[in-house]
């Protein structure tokens, strides 16, 4: 995959920064509401922390992006959770349009649908929602998978974690997941 990452609502950066560290020559942007960059800053204060990360302060729900940029992963980590299915679909939709040629979209979350070391997690994590945000809930890996191959997206993969969330990757080209695999990305066809 190309060497750029966008990291929507990553929070304090922590994913970015470890692709960040792990692969050289890799520039990660985080896109997080202002104050929780402001939070993340007072977290991460020395310079060199966010050594190959660039900021956007803004919702990326409604940040316009540079149409010609583009990325080789994106990255949407614990947030489809946060929405209802149609604001999920509109998020989904926009990190796809953000992949570059070969780029992969890396969603990783909580699915009640997966089997986990303790399934009943995505089933409570999905009430937590219901309570505590306007529309959120945990997704079924299955319903988006289904929505990622409508999209026309020719390689989706799932797979479980030991945290009891699961990530689904997705390649925008033929190929753009070959060589991914438990040995070097933890992934396996599900």
């Amino acid at each position: 995959w190309p060497p750029t990452v966008i990291d929507i609502g990553g929070g304090a950066g922590a994913l970015s920064r470890a692709i960040v560290n792990r692969r050289k020559g890799v520039l990660a942007t985080l896109v997080e509401l202002p104050e929780v960059l402001q939070a993340a800053r007072e977290l991460y204060p020395a310079e060199r922390e966010w050594t190959g990360i660039r900021t956007i302060a803004a919702d990326f729900r409604s940040h316009a992006f540079n149409t010609n940029r583009r990325f080789g992963i994106v990255l949407l980590s614990n947030c489809l959770h946060a929405y209802g299915w149609d604001e999920a679909c509109a998020l989904l939709e926009k990190g796809i349009r953000l992949l570059a040629p070969g780029g992969v979209l890396l969603i990783h979350d909580y699915f009640p649908d997966r089997r986990g070391c303790h399934p009943h997690k995505g089933a409570l994590y999905d009430l937590a929602m219901m309570l505590n945000t306007y529309n959120g809930m945990c997704h079924h890996a299955s319903r988006v998978v289904g929505f990622l191959e409508g999209c026309g997206l020719p390689a989706v993969r799932v797979q479980d974690l030991k945290t009891d969330s699961s990530i689904i990757l997705v390649g925008n080209q033929p190929g753009s997941l070959d060589g991914l695999d438990e040995h070097n990305i933890w992934i396996r066809r599900a």
